[in-house]
């Protein structure tokens, strides 16, 4: 599969063609990233909102809190870091941009020892994991 991004001003939700369970990322003002799962679908029902601006329903927010990165405290972490000699704890996370560089040169040379693993925040995730019911 290739990444691709677009505006979202003119795509609508039926537009969008998705597989289930496959994790997706949606990005706005540039840096601000969510994990976004659609983990089922499922046939309107009568009981089911009858205005189309209701939808996408959301029926489930992972309450998690969101790991945020160890160095600039604002970002979401999406790297890992164990057994590190240049951090402050064990594990450690980082957001993207203080990762490399923390852990990285000018050359792209690696600083100091340490094992990294990208990192997907689970606060990120929207999961519905069974149909709403609607009054």
């Amino acid at each position: 599969d290739r990444l691709t991004s677009c505006p979202m001003s003119g795509v609508l939700f039926k537009d969008l063609q998705i597989r289930l369970g496959f994790p997706y990322l949606f990005c706005h003002q540039g840096n601000c990233e969510h994990l976004i799962i659609v983990k089922d679908l499922r046939v309107w029902h009568t009981t089911d909102p009858h205005d189309v601006r209701y939808y996408p329903l959301m029926c489930y927010k992972n309450p998690h809190t969101r790991m945020v990165c160890r160095v600039c405290q604002n970002f979401t972490a999406r790297w890992m870091t164990v057994n590190d000699t240049l951090a402050s704890s064990m594990p450690c996370f980082f957001c993207h941009k203080c990762y490399l560089a923390l852990h990285f040169d000018a050359d792209d040379k690696k600083l100091g020892e340490f094992k990294a693993f990208q990192y997907i925040d689970q606060s990120d995730a929207t999961l519905c994991p069974k149909p709403p019911v609607v009054a």
